[in-house]
This record gives structure tokens, sequence and C-alpha cells, in this order.
């Protein structure tokens, strides 16, 4: 279930699935950044899809909100998106995640007394970073995970947002980004 507040770009991933825009209206919640080592590219948030009922897997915002909304709300974050665009935004390390269909993704952690996450996997055409979950995990949730990039903690985001704007402009006038994860149901 989305929250009535959210709102939803007319772009769309490659389920018809529309990308959420972040508080500032841009479609980017964040950066991965060159010196990351990673592919530079926006950090995105599509509305997603439930593709298991009983288990409420799936991907985007509304297999967030099935699987870890609560927790988030619970946590002090008035949303899911609210959660998502703090931790895009601030995240201070990356680590490996496990491989998926043959891809690899990441773990972006934000941390206090949890590991506030984000796993996101790169699109197949390389132009956004997808978010696939996101929840707040115990402190030792991905510890042994190989760190990839531990961000300094004095960087502001300044250059990676005005990267991030310019591959927003970009993105804004393709109707349909790739996804890299296909599930079995469609967004209508």
């Amino acid at each position: 279930m989305i929250a009535e507040s959210t709102i939803l770009s007319d772009i769309t991933d490659s389920n018809h699935c529309p990308f959420v825009l972040a508080s500032d209206g841009r479609l980017s919640f964040g950066e991965i950044s060159p010196e990351s080592g990673l592919i530079p590219a926006p950090i995105m948030l599509s509305a997603g899809l439930i593709t298991n009922t009983s288990t409420n897997d799936g991907y985007g915002l509304v297999h967030i909100e099935a699987r870890h909304g609560e927790q988030i709300r619970k946590a002090g974050y008035t949303s899911v998106v609210d959660f998502v665009e703090k931790v895009a935004k601030n995240y201070e390390s990356i680590r490996e995640g496990k491989k998926r269909r043959g891809r690899q993704t990441y773990l972006l952690q934000l941390t206090d007394k949890h590991h506030n996450t984000l796993i996101v996997e790169l699109s197949q055409d390389y132009t956004y970073w997808n978010i696939n979950t996101a929840g707040i995990f115990k402190s030792s949730y991905g510890a042994k995970n190989k760190v990839v990039y531990n961000r300094p903690t004095s960087a502001k985001q300044s250059a990676e947002t005005t990267e991030a704007t310019r591959l927003d402009e970009q993105c804004s006038t393709r109707s349909n980004p790739s996804r890299s994860n296909t599930p079995t149901q469609q967004c209508k």
C-alpha cells in the first residue's frame, strides 16, 4: 500500500511501475559517486510490486512498506519514503550484498544503533541504482560483508547532488528506464 502523500512520476520502470519522487520533486533520492569505485548514478525508488503475497517478496516501495514499513515508522521516521531519502543522501558505507540472478547488490548503510540499510542494484542500462528493499537491521547485519566504500564523515552531497540533478534531467527525457529485476507480475 502506497501512502496517499507519495508522489509518483510519469516515468516508469520496465514493469511499468512508476518511480517515486523525492521530497524535492526529483527522481533521484541520492547518488553513488565515482569515488565509491562503483558506476556513478542516481539512486531511484520504484513504486514496485509484490511478486508473492504470502511472503511479501517483490521490490520497491510496496515491498518495503509490506516488509519493513511498521519497523521504520517505529524507529521514528514519518514514512518509508522519508527513511529511504535520509539513507540515500547520508549513507556512510557501501558493502557488497548478495548476488541476485547473477547481478551484484550493495548495502548502503547509515549507522546509529542500527544499520539503516538500502539494498540497491544497478539497472540493466547502467543509468541508475534501483532500491530493491530497505530496512532497519541489527548492527551485525552485513558486518561481515566486504566494504566497498566508506564515505568521509565530513563529506557533503553538493557535488553528488549536482551530478544527480544532471542525471535526473537525462532520466526525465526517457519514457521507460530499464530495471534489472523482472518480477512475475506487472504494474498496470
